[in-house]
């Protein structure tokens, strides 16, 4: 359907709800005043968090009176259709704690009616967000990547809060495991090389000390493809501790400072969430969030070895 036809349908929803807006603060989103009460979900005993991203449904009908309904008791981040997986990786577990904030944000934001506002800026949906509710339903909404940042609940269009809902939904996600042990199913599977290049994780850096596999990957060529390795767990181990050993604040590069001879290299893998990571570097100086980890002699040699690379002699003065 195209979007001015998706947006006069949604402008039709406003109207009938009556919809006020006003500035909101905190977000600095548009709230909905005015309007109807959202449907409360209370009844059911479906167990919070057992559902998948492929139980959603997103019919006109899913959103009376273009509200989410209340009472949601989990909630699940997932791609959207035609969005590679590898290139954009959503969290495993679900959110069971803090959905009424989720709910009340969208619910609280301005609706786009038709005539609005012109978006010459629409990237698509990039992600889907399922909620599911005591009765066992699950209903979904989707949000925009960059661009207008509108989420969709079915007909109706939400201006401009794709990037806030993920934000919202990734701090208390994050607080939440903070207090929680992690799946024990969680993919051994690696990660690409280059699979965080054109979308990353959505959680916040995770901490590579807690990486439980691991691959070294260097390029071929410049800019080109990546050959790879897999780290054993004793040679993970072995970069762990050198990893924790050697942060530093400042890099140590310099004038005399030789580097190894691959043009780029990362290490990637996954944590305890089965959330990917990567650690990459240009020479010796390995980008960990704010800091640098300029790996000792010994493990750098290990690096070296299990790459074929070599140390280049330092430059001339």
């Amino acid at each position: 359907m195209q979007r001015s036809t998706r947006r006069a349908i949604r402008s039709n929803a406003v109207s009938a709800a009556g919809v006020l807006a006003v500035v909101a603060a905190g977000y600095g989103v548009w709230q909905v005043l005015g309007g109807p009460d959202p449907q409360v979900i209370s009844a059911g005993d479906a167990v919070a968090g057992d559902f998948t991203c492929a139980e959603a449904s997103s019919t006109r009908a899913d959103f009376p009176d273009g509200l989410l309904p209340e009472g949601a008791i989990a909630a699940r981040l997932c791609t959207y259709g035609h969005i590679d997986s590898e290139t954009y990786s959503v969290p495993l577990d679900a959110l069971t704690a803090g959905t009424a904030d989720l709910v009340g944000m969208v619910n609280g934001a301005r609706r786009v009616g038709d005539g609005d506002r012109a978006c010459n800026d629409d990237a698509g949906p990039r992600w889907t967000m399922a909620l599911q509710y005591p009765d066992g339903s699950v209903r979904s909404l989707a949000g925009d990547e960059g661009g207008c940042e509108d989420v969709a609940l079915g007909d109706v269009e939400v201006q401009g809060i794709a990037a806030a809902v993920v934000d919202l939904f990734v701090d208390r996600l994050a607080a939440q495991r903070r207090d929680a042990t992690p799946p024990p199913d969680v993919p051994d599977d690696s990660v690409a090389c280059d699979a965080l290049d054109a979308g990353g994780a959505v959680m916040p850096w995770s901490d590579p000390s807690r990486l439980t596999s691991a691959t070294l990957c260097w390029a071929t060529t410049p800019g080109g493809p990546f050959a790879s390795v897999p780290l054993t767990p004793e040679q993970t181990e072995v970069m762990l501790a050198d990893l924790s050993a050697n942060l530093r604040d400042t890099p140590l590069r310099a004038g005399g400072y030789a580097c190894p001879s691959w043009t780029q290299v990362r290490i990637t893998g996954r944590d305890l969430w089965g959330e990917p990571v990567t650690v990459w570097s240009d020479c010796r100086d390995f980008y960990v969030d704010q800091q640098l980890w300029v790996p000792s002699a010994p493990t750098l040699e290990l690096l070296l070895e299990l790459s074929g690379q070599r140390l280049l002699p330092p430059p001339t003065p």
